[in-house]
C-alpha cells in the first residue's frame, strides 16, 4: 500500500500584535485560523424549519484531512443508534474538498451502498471535486437547503453553481442544537475526529433563515457593509473582534455582527457544580468539575511524588453505547516529567528521559477473546507510570490495565497505588480490588482474565520522576503541556482529587472516600475539592488572558493550582479579496509590525548551498500519512496493540 506524507501548512499573513487599523470599509480585518479545533455554540436557535444558507470564505492547504466546515447536532436521546447519528448530523457541511452538504442523514459516507442511504450517494457517488482549493487560495462557498422540491441542496463556489441535488431529506430542521464550526459532532456538542477536522481560515461566516438566490450570494459575497441589515440574517461572524479591541489579546469569544446575540466561544473550560454522589448507603456532598474537550492545567507544578504514589478521584464518564460517542476514551489524569537516577547514561540507554507518561490514568474499551468474547468491549482503566514509549529502545513502554465493569454514567471512585521498590500497581474500584488482566513492556503486551490470576501487576520497578513536570486532568499530554487528542479527551466529571507521596493501604482508601475531611494527611501533596470557593479568578497573564484557577486545598507547602481552559482557534489577519461600499479591493491593514511568511504547497525552494553548523538541527513540522490519516512522529498508543477487533465505530 503506497502512503504519502504531506504537511499541514496554515497560510496566514504575520502579523506582530498591534493595533490594527478598525476602518470597516478600508482594513479586510482578521479571519480565524483552525487547526483540529472545534468552536461550539450549543442552544443555538437561528435555524428556520424549511431553508437555510450557509456562507464563508476558506482558505486551507491541508491535503491530509477531511475538513468538516459546519456541523449542527441535536441533543439526542433516541434509543434508536441509527436515529441517535441522524440527530447528531442534523445539518453538515462535510468534506472542504469534495464537499456534500447533509440533513439528518446517519451515513455521510457508505460502502457499498446498494441502496443509496448515505448522503454521499445522493451526490451520485462523485461530488463535485475542488470545491476548496488545496493551495492556500480563498474561495468563497455558499451551501442552501430547502424542504422544498425534495429537500433541494445547492453548493456555490465563488458565486457559481456547483452542485444541486434533490436528497430527500425534507423533515424540519430543530431549534435548539449545538453549532459547531470546523469539526463534526458525533455526540452533542463533542465527540469530534482529529482526521475530520478542518484546518485553515475562515473568515465572514453567515447563516440566514432563507434559502438566498445565487443572485443575492454574488452580490454580497464580497462584501460587508450593509449585511448586517438583511432579512433573513440570523448569525453573523466577521472575526474582526481583534480590531475592535486593538489586538488579539483577551478576545475569547466571536461576536455576532447580526444583533441576534449568537455570540461564538471560543474557549469553553471545564464547568463547575455541586453534586451529591450516591452509593450504597453512602452519600458525599462535594464540588465537580465538567469536562469537554478541555482541561484543567498546571505546566509548572512542584512537589509531586518521586516514588511511591497514590492518586484517587471520583470520576462519571457517559455510559456505555456501541456508537462512537458511547465508546470514546476518557483520559482522566496526566502527568508529565522526566525520569532521573544515578547513571545518566550506560549501555546505551539513559535514565535521564522525558516522560510524558510520568502519571497517566485513563478510562477506554478494548476487545479481547483471551479475556472477553471477541466482540463485545471491555471496560478498562489503563494505568501507565514513567513511560514513554518512543524513548530508551522501548524500554520505558510499559503499562496495565484492569478490566472493570464500568459501562454506565454513574459516579465511582478510583484509586491507583504504585510501589517504587517493586513497581506494584494497584487498582481499588469502588473501594472493591481488581487484578490486572492485560500488560505492556517494551512493546509486547499480553492478557490473561481474572479468574486465571491476571497478569504481573509490576512495572517500571526502581525508576524515578522528577517532583517538577506538567500536571492536567482531562486530557493526555503527548507533548509537555499539550499535544492533546480531541478524540480521547475527557467528556464527563471529576471530583475529590487527591494525590499522594505513598502508596495508601486498601483499608484507609476505602475509610476515606466518602470523607471531606481527613484525619491523616502526611503524604497528601495535592488535593482538588471544586467547590465555588476553590475556584478563583486568577491573575492576568502576559497575553492578556485571564482564566480561572482550581486552588490546591492540601497541607503541601509546594501548592499546586490549576487553571481552568480550552485550547483556541486564533486569529490571523485575513487577506480574504473583500470589498468596500464602493466595490474596490480591501488593502492589507497599513501597520508597522506587518510581516510576510514564504507559502509552500506541493513546491520546493532550492536555496544556495549552504555551511550548515556540526552540530544537530531541530526540525519542527506537522505531518501526516494521507492514506491513514496517522500524524507521523505521534505516539502509537500502547492501548493500540489490545483492541484485536475493533469496537463499532460511527460510519462517516
Amino acid at each position: 500500500m503506497r502512503t504519502y506524507s504531506c504537511i499541514i501548512v496554515a497560510t496566514a499573513v504575520t502579523v506582530h500584535v498591534g493595533t490594527v487599523s478598525t476602518a470597516a470599509d478600508k482594513s479586510p480585518g482578521h479571519a480565524l485560523l483552525l487547526n483540529n479545533h472545534a468552536v461550539v455554540l450549543k442552544g443555538f436557535e437561528g435555524f428556520a424549519s424549511d431553508a437555510v444558507t450557509f456562507e464563508a470564505w476558506l482558505s486551507s492547504s491541508d491535503v491530509c484531512n477531511a475538513g468538516t466546515i459546519l456541523s449542527y447536532a441535536l441533543d439526542s436521546n433516541s434509543t434508536n443508534a441509527q436515529q441517535r447519528t441522524a440527530d447528531f448530523n442534523h445539518f453538515a457541511i462535510f468534506d472542504a474538498h469534495r464537499m456534500i452538504a447533509c440533513h439528518a442523514f446517519t451515513y455521510f459516507t457508505l460502502w457499498p451502498d446498494p441502496n443509496k442511504i448515505s448522503c454521499y450517494s445522493k451526490y451520485g457517488n462523485h461530488p463535485v471535486t475542488s470545491i476548496l482549493e488545496r493551495d492556500g487560495s480563498w474561495h468563497h462557498i455558499a451551501v442552501t437547503w430547502t424542504a422544498a422540491n425534495h429537500g433541494t441542496t445547492k453548493i456555490y463556489q465563488d458565486g457559481l453553481l456547483m452542485a444541486q441535488v434533490e436528497t430527500g431529506a425534507t423533515e424540519p430542521l430543530q431549534p435548539g442544537g449545538a453549532l459547531m464550526l470546523g469539526a463534526d459532532q458525533d455526540c452533542y456538542a463533542g465527540c469530534t475526529d482529529s482526521t475530520q477536522a478542518y484546518h485553515g481560515l475562515m473568515d465572514e461566516v453567515r447563516i440566514w433563515s432563507v434559502e438566498r438566490t445565487q443572485e443575492q450570494i454574488l452580490d454580497n459575497m464580497r462584501m460587508r457593509d450593509g449585511v448586517a441589515d438583511q432579512s433573513g440574517l440570523v448569525a453573523y461572524w466577521t472575526f474582526d473582534d481583534p480590531n475592535m479591541l486593538e489586538g488579539t489579546s483577551g478576545v475569547w469569544q466571536a461576536r455576532d455582527s447580526s444583533k441576534n446575540g449568537h455570540h461564538l466561544p471560543l474557549v469553553t473550560p471545564p464547568q463547575q457544580d455541586m453534586v451529591t454522589i450516591h452509593q450504597g448507603r453512602q452519600t458525599y456532598d462535594t464540588g465537580m468539575l465538567s469536562f469537554s474537550n478541555n482541561y484543567a492545567l498546571n505546566e509548572a507544578v512542584g512537589g509531586m511524588p518521586e516514588k511511591d504514589l497514590t492518586v484517587e478521584m471520583w470520576a462519571r464518564t457517559p455510559a456505555y453505547k456501541r456508537t462512537a460517542a458511547g465508546l470514546q476514551p476518557s483520559e482522566l489524569l496526566s502527568y508529565a516529567t522526566h525520569t532521573t537516577g544515578a547513571v545518566p547514561f550506560s549501555r546505551g540507554i539513559t535514565d535521564h528521559v522525558f516522560v510524558d507518561d510520568a502519571i497517566l490514568i485513563e478510562k477506554y474499551y478494548v476487545t479481547d477473546a483471551k479475556v472477553g468474547d471477541g466482540n463485545t468491549p471491555l471496560s478498562t482503566i489503563g494505568v501507565s507510570i514513567n513511560a514513554n514509549p518512543r524513548s530508551n529502545k522501548g524500554k520505558l513502554h510499559h503499562w496495565i490495565n484492569f478490566d472493570v465493569d464500568w459501562k454506565d454514567n454513574e459516579w465511582h471512585h478510583l484509586a491507583v497505588t504504585w510501589r517504587f521498590e517493586t513497581g506494584k500497581t494497584e487498582l481499588l474500584f469502588d473501594g472493591v480490588a481488581n487484578v490486572p488482566t492485560w500488560r505492556g513492556s517494551a512493546g509486547r503486551w499480553q492478557s490473561k482474565p481474572a479468574t486465571e490470576g491476571g497478569v504481573d501487576p509490576n512495572m517500571a520497578a526502581g525508576t524515578l520522576r522528577l517532583p517538577n513536570g506538567s500536571l492536567v486532568l482531562g486530557q493526555n499530554q503527548e507533548c509537555y503541556g499539550g499535544c492533546f487528542n480531541p478524540q480521547s479527551s475527557l467528556r464527563g466529571d471529576l471530583a475529590d482529587v487527591r494525590i499522594w507521596s505513598k502508596a495508601l493501604t486498601q483499608d484507609a482508601i476505602r475509610a476515606n472516600r466518602f470523607k471531606a475531611s481527613l484525619e491523616d494527611t502526611d503524604g497528601l501533596v495535592a488535593r482538588y475539592v471544586f467547590t465555588a470557593d476553590n475556584i478563583q479568578e486568577g491573575s492576568t497573564d502576559a497575553n492578556g488572558l485571564r482564566k480561572k484557577v482550581v486552588l490546591d486545598s492540601s497541607p503541601s507547602t509546594m501548592k499546586k493550582p490549576l487553571y481552568l481552559w480550552s485550547d483556541m482557534p486564533r486569529f490571523e489577519v485575513s487577506t480574504a479579496p473583500l470589498a468596500d461600499k464602493q466595490g474596490q479591493p480591501l488593502q492589507l491593514p497599513d501597520s508597522p509590525w506587518l510581516d510576510h511568511a514564504l507559502f509552500l504547497s506541493d513546491q520546493q525552494v532550492a536555496p544556495p548551498p549552504l555551511l550548515f553548523p556540526q552540530h544537530p538541527l531541530p526540525a519542527q513540522g506537522c505531518c501526516c500519512l494521507s492514506d491513514c490519516g496517522i500524524l507521523v512522529g505521534q505516539e502509537a498508543k500502547p492501548k493500540s496493540s489490545l483492541q484485536l477487533r475493533p469496537a463499532d465505530q460511527h460510519a462517516q
